[in-house]
C-alpha cells in the first residue's frame, strides 16, 4: 500500500495503536485499526514521480482507509513547505477515490525553486522550454494538489495541480539570449487546466517599465 511504497523515514516522537474488535466470530468480526505516529526530521517518498519530502517535521495518523497528515514543515526539493495537509483515501474500501492523493499547503522559496520541483514532476510535460530558463528572486505560494496514485481510468478527470504564488523582486531569463526580466512582481499562477498564467505582472525590461500577461494558447 502507499504507506510501505512511501518509505518514511524520521525520528519518532511518539506512537500510538489503537485496534477495535466487533463482536461476532473470527471471520466476521468487524475491526478497525488506528497507528499514530510524531515524525521530525524525517523523509517521505510520497509519489514516484515527485521530489520526495525532507526534514518533515508531521503528524501523521492512519485510520483504516484513511491515511492524513498535518506537515508542520518540510522541503519539497529546493521549496520550504508549510502548514501542510495529506491526505489519501477516507472512502469505503474498494472506492476508486481511495487512489487519489491530496497535498496542500504553503510555500517559501525561490522563484527557481519552485519551478524545479514543477519540471521535474508528473507536469514536466507542460512545461516545455520553461524548465530550461533562468529564474532568480522570491516567492510565496499556495498550493494544492490532487495526484493519482494508480492508473485507473474513472479516477484521472479527478486530478488537479493548483499552485498560486506571489513574485517578490524576481527575474527571468532565456539563455543565449538579450532576453532578461527583473525586478518582476505580481501573481503567478499553475494549474493543469491552464499551464502557466496570470492577469498582470509588473517589472523591468531593459530598464524599461514592463507589464506582463501569462496563458496558454492552443496550437
Amino acid at each position: 500500500n502507499w504507506l510501505q511504497q512511501s518509505n518514511i523515514k524520521g525520528r519518532v516522537n511518539q506512537f500510538g495503536l489503537l485496534q477495535r474488535f466487533g463482536p461476532g466470530s473470527d471471520e466476521q468480526r468487524t475491526k478497525t485499526t488506528q497507528l499514530f505516529f510524531d515524525i521530525s526530521q524525517g523523509s517521505l517518498n510520497f509519489h514516484p514521480q515527485w521530489q520526495s519530502l525532507n526534514q518533515v517535521d508531521a503528524k501523521l495518523l492512519v485510520d483504516d482507509t484513511l491515511t492524513s497528515a498535518q506537515i508542520s514543515s518540510a522541503k519539497l526539493g529546493q521549496a520550504e513547505l508549510r502548514d501542510a495537509d495529506l491526505k489519501i483515501g477516507g472512502y469505503p474500501k474498494g472506492e476508486a477515490k481511495n487512489s487519489l492523493l491530496n497535498l496542500s499547503g504553503e510555500i517559501n522559496s525561490t522563484l527557481a525553486g519552485v519551478i524545479d520541483v514543477l519540471a521535474n514532476s508528473s507536469l514536466s510535460g507542460q512545461f516545455g522550454v520553461l524548465g530550461d530558463w533562468e529564474y532568480s528572486g522570491d516567492i510565496e505560494a499556495d498550493m494544492d494538489l490532487v495526484i493519482p496514485l494508480s492508473k485507473i481510468s474513472s479516477i484521472q478527470p479527478l486530478t488537479q495541480y493548483n499552485v498560486s504564488s506571489r513574485l517578490f523582486k524576481a527575474g527571468v531569463a532565456i539563455p543565449s539570449t538579450p532576453i532578461k526580466l527583473e525586478q518582476l512582481y505580481g501573481e503567478l499562477n499553475f494549474s493543469n487546466q491552464r499551464g502557466l498564467y496570470s492577469s498582470l505582472i509588473g517589472g523591468q525590461f531593459w530598464d524599461e517599465p514592463l507589464q506582463i500577461e501569462f496563458f496558454k494558447q492552443a496550437g
